[in-house]
């Protein structure tokens, strides 16, 4: 029986610890109607950059988003 509590424990563990909520979405620019390429989406915890596409995966958080673009002349 102490085996198998143990197992338990040890698999509850490791399925905590993987299975993060991720969220993902892309950033677009409502005046363009473009996706915003390479912004960098931050939170006090962690912070990612969008792709190409404006596609970005996130973890799941109650803080507040943070949204950086570099802007370039054309």
């Amino acid at each position: 029986m102490k085996l198998n509590i143990s197992y338990v424990l040890i698999v509850l563990t490791c399925f905590n610890s993987y299975c993060q909520s991720k969220l993902t979405r892309i950033v677009w620019n409502e005046v363009d109607n473009l996706p915003v390429k390479y912004a960098t989406i931050s939170s006090e915890e962690n912070y990612t950059i969008s792709n190409a596409n404006g596609i970005f995966e996130f973890e799941k958080t109650l803080k507040k988003l943070q949204f950086k673009i570099l802007r370039t002349k054309n």
